[in-house]
């Protein structure tokens, strides 16, 4: 369990840059969230929303777009070969990982839409494209301008 924890969290925040996005980016959208949800002033409705979403990108970016590639250098077999189960740590981890996002990014946009009980299929749908960003960016990261997999965000909305 240890393992699969450190792991999640290397995946989650591997540098001190991460970990200031990560916590700015959680502020931000507590602090956009508890405008939307307990304040329900109208007139500053457009401020909540933009520092909801500014907070979530802010928050989810780092870990979206280079826990892949962290991954890719936690696994190298010369790490794994002395601990046991280490594989087995390393994909939990990265599942949690996973899974985090997806619940983090489905509650902030179920709460952005006010609709309650779309939840479930939010977080499916979320948890798809983020598990499809991450084995791509997994697969792409040993090749020299695997970096363009990147590139592919601005198609995806299209499909």
């Amino acid at each position: 369990m240890k393992g699969i924890v450190h792991a999640a969290r290397l995946l989650l925040a591997w540098s001190a840059m991460t970990r200031w996005l990560l916590g700015i980016g959680l502020l931000l959208t507590v602090l956009g969230l508890g405008g939307l949800v307990f304040l329900r002033l109208w007139t500053l409705q457009p401020l909540f929303n933009a520092l909801t979403v500014i907070g979530a990108i802010t928050a989810t970016i780092s870990p979206v777009s280079m826990s892949a590639i962290v991954l890719r250098s936690l696994s190298v077999p010369r790490a794994l070969r002395i601990i046991p189960h280490a594989r087995l740590q390393l994909f939990l981890g990265a599942l949690t990982t996973q899974l985090l996002l997806a619940a983090f990014i489905a509650g902030v946009i179920d709460v952005m839409i006010a609709n309650r009980s779309g939840f479930a299929a939010i977080f499916v749908g979320v948890f798809a494209l983020l598990t499809l960003q991450f084995i791509g960016a997994f697969a792409v990261a040993p090749l020299r301008l695997g970096m363009f997999w990147l590139l592919s965000w601005a198609v995806w909305p299209r499909l």
